[in-house]
């Protein structure tokens, strides 16, 4: 962590886990693919709004764990397609 970041913007697995409304297990997982950014063993405050839009895919729409960086680029995709089709 840089010197510019402040000590509560890193949150351990636990507690990031519990704000975001998850098992543990699953972010482990989503850190293991890649969508959650870890430093020091903790992971950044900001991201829990990410990682609740991985959660409801996994969860409401069944996408494995495993294939969210792909569903996630191409959802991003979509929506800057639309931005731009609507200009």
């Amino acid at each position: 962590m840089s010197g510019r970041e402040h000590e509560e913007d890193w949150l351990d697995r636990e507690v990031f886990a519990r704000r975001v409304g998850v098992e543990i297990t699953l972010i482990e997982e989503l850190i293991l693919v890649g969508l959650i950014e870890v430093a020091d063993g903790r992971l950044p405050a900001h991201a829990t709004l990410h990682v609740q839009r991985c959660v409801r895919l996994h969860r409401d729409l069944d996408v494995e764990v495993r294939t969210l960086p792909l569903v996630l680029q191409l959802l991003d995709r979509i929506e800057r397609l639309e931005r731009l089709e609507r200009r």
